[in-house]
């Protein structure tokens, strides 16, 4: 299942277990989701399941983002349709480092 894990704005981290057991999965997803307008950069990291998406706030569409990673997850996919997924959560608040406030 795909599940977008943290968002603040410009930033969000989906959790997509199917990239552990599908090493090609990483690369189609960094390069589908790097052609997507208002995306700056895509990090993919296989090991701990997840894909960080770099986003402009005025053009980057999270729920493209989304579809087009549930794409390569036929369950996502299918709940994503029926809107069984989790939303997408709304920005974080920014809260200062301990130390630097």
């Amino acid at each position: 299942m795909v599940s977008c894990v943290h968002h603040v704005p410009g930033r969000a981290r989906f959790k997509l277990d199917a990239l552990r057991r599908d090493p090609d999965l990483a690369e189609r997803i960094h390069a589908e989701v790097s052609r997507l307008p208002g995306i700056s950069g895509v990090e993919v990291n296989r090991h701990a399941a997840s894909v960080i998406v770099h986003y402009c706030t005025e053009r980057g569409d999270l729920s493209l983002v989304m579809d087009h990673i549930c794409v390569h997850c036929p369950k996502s996919a299918a709940a994503r349709r029926a809107g069984a997924l989790a939303p997408i959560p709304e920005p974080a608040a920014g809260r200062p480092i301990r130390g630097l406030a």
